[in-house]
C-alpha cells in the first residue's frame, strides 16, 4: 500500500469520523425530550400532549427545513450549513435550562429542529464528494451507524444525568457538549469541504445561476420519485414499528411492558448490525435489485405472518432480529441508490427530498398504527408493516432496473 493510498484513507476516516460526530448528536438530541416528559409532567405541571406536541414542533421545524437547507449545500458548500446547524441545534437544548414555561421550551424544540435538518443535506454531501468511491457503501454505514449509537446513548445519559443533577443541568451539560463538537467541525472544517475538485465548483456555480423551479425539475425525476416512495415506505416501516409494536404485542399476546420491549429493542439493536454488514456488502456489488428484492421481500414475509398468524412469542423475537437486521443493511443499498441517480450538484437537494420522506413517515405511521390499536387491531401493525415493506420492494425493483438500464446505455460498446 503507497503512501498516497494510505493517507488518502486516513483522510477518508476522518472525515468520516466528524461527519459521524456531528450525525451523533443529531439522533442523540432527537431522543433527549422524551425520557424526560415524566419529570417535566410533574414539575412544570404540563400535559402529555402538550409535551407530545414539543416533539411535534421538532419534526415538524425539521422538514420544513431540509429543502432550503439543501438548495444552500448545494449552492454555497456543506460545512458552514452543518456547522451552523449543529450550533443552533445543541445550542437550543442548551437554553432548555434557563426556561420556565411551555412556550418558551416550545419555541426552542422549533429551533432545535431548524437546526437539525440541516445534517442529511450536508453530511451526504461531503461523504459523496470526499470519499474514495470503493469506501463510499462503509462511509454511508457508519454515518448512519452512529446515527444508532446517539439514539441508544441518549436516554441513558439523560436520564442519568437528571437523576445527578437534575433535568436542568443535564439537558444544559448535553447542550454544551453538542457545541464542543461544533467547534470541532469549525477547527477542522477543511475536512469538510465539498467543493474540493473542478467539477464540484462549477456544479456549485451551475446550480447558483439556476432559478428555484429549474433546480427543483432537475431533482424531481422518475427515478428519484421512486426512490421517495422507497424512502417513505420504508420508514413507515421503521417509524410504526418503533412508535407502536410495543402496544401492539401486548394486545396480541397479552404481554406485560417488560417482556414487550424486547421486540422493539431487538429489532433496533439488529438494524444497527446490519448497516455495518449492508455498507461491506454495498461496496462489493451493484446488484441492488437483488439486495433490495432478498431483503424486503424477507422482512415482509416475516412481519406480515406475526399479523397474521400469532406464532409463538419467541419466534416473534426471531422474525425482529431477522427483518431489523435486513432492514437496516439495505440503508447503506439505499443511499448508494439515490447518489447513483442524483444530477450533479444537487446531492444537498436530493438527500434533503428523501428526508422529507422519513419526516413525513415519523408523523403518519404512530397515528395509523395508533388507529389499529385503538380500534381492538393490534395485529394491523404487522400487517401494514408487511405491506409497506412490499412496496418498498416494488419501488426500489423498478428503482435499480432503471438504472442497471441507464449503466448499460452509457457504457461503452
Amino acid at each position: 500500500m503507497t503512501t498516497v493510498t494510505l493517507e488518502k484513507r486516513a483522510g477518508d476516516l476522518r472525515t468520516i469520523g466528524l461527519v459521524g460526530g456531528g450525525h451523533f448528536f443529531s439522533h442523540f438530541f432527537l431522543l433527549c425530550l422524551p425520557p424526560l416528559f415524566p419529570i417535566l409532567h410533574l414539575e412544570l405541571g404540563m400535559s402529555f400532549t402538550a409535551l407530545g406536541g414539543l416533539m411535534s414542533a421538532y419534526a415538524f421545524a425539521a422538514g420544513i427545513g431540509l429543502m432550503p437547507v439543501g438548495f444552500v449545500v448545494d449552492r454555497h458548500g456543506a460545512p458552514w450549513p452543518l456547522i451552523a446547524g449543529l450550533t443552533l441545534l445543541s445550542g437550543s437544548f442548551a437554553m432548555m435550562a434557563f426556561v420556565d414555561g411551555y412556550w418558551g421550551l416550545l419555541a426552542l424544540a422549533f429551533s432545535a429542529g431548524l437546526g437539525n435538518s440541516v445534517f442529511h443535506p450536508a453530511d451526504y454531501a461531503i461523504l459523496n464528494a470526499r470519499i474514495s468511491e470503493r469506501r463510499l457503501g462503509r462511509a454511508f454505514a457508519a454515518h448512519t451507524f452512529t446515527g444508532y449509537l446517539g439514539f441508544a446513548a441518549a436516554p441513558l445519559v439523560i436520564v442519568g444525568l437528571a437523576e445527578a443533577v437534575g433535568w436542568r443541568f443535564a439537558l444544559g451539560l448535553c447542550g454544551l457538549a453538542g457545541l464542543v463538537m461544533a467547534a470541532i467541525l469549525l477547527f477542522q472544517r477543511a475536512r469538510l469541504d465539498d467543493s474540493g475538485h473542478e467539477s464540484a465548483r462549477a456544479a456549485k456555480a451551475s446550480a447558483r445561476g439556476e432559478s428555484v423551479l429549474a433546480n427543483l425539475t432537475r431533482v424531481l425525476t422518475p427515478g428519484l420519485i421512486l426512490l421517495f416512495a422507497f424512502f417513505m415506505a420504508n420508514a413507515m416501516t421503521t417509524m410504526g414499528i418503533q412508535s407502536q409494536s410495543i402496544s401492539s404485542l401486548i394486545g396480541l399476546y397479552g404481554l406485560e411492558l417488560a417482556d414487550a420491549k424486547y421486540a422493539p429493542t431487538l429489532f433496533l439493536i439488529s438494524a444497527a448490525a446490519g448497516v455495518i454488514a449492508g455498507g461491506v456488502l454495498i461496496d462489493r456489488t451493484n446488484r441492488y435489485d437483488l439486495l433490495t428484492g432478498i431483503a424486503f421481500l424477507t422482512a415482509s414475509a416475516g412481519l406480515g405472518a406475526i399479523g397474521l398468524f400469532h406464532p409463538p412469542y419467541g419466534a416473534v423475537l426471531g422474525v425482529m432480529m431477522v427483518a431489523g437486521f435486513l432492514l437496516g443493511a439495505m440503508i447503506p443499498t439505499r443511499d448508494m441508490m439515490v447518489r447513483a441517480f442524483a444530477p450533479p450538484g444537487s446531492i444537498g437537494k436530493v438527500y434533503g427530498l428523501m428526508s422529507i420522506g422519513i419526516e413525513i413517515s415519523a408523523v403518519g405511521a404512530p397515528l395509523l398504527m395508533g388507529w389499529f390499536i385503538d380500534h381492538a387491531l393490534p395485529q394491523g401493525v404487522f400487517i401494514a408493516c408487511g405491506i409497506f415493506l412490499l412496496g418498498s420492494f416494488a419501488a426500489s425493483q423498478i428503482a435499480a432496473r432503471r438504472l442497471r438500464s441507464a449503466t448499460a446505455e452509457s457504457s461503452p460498446t
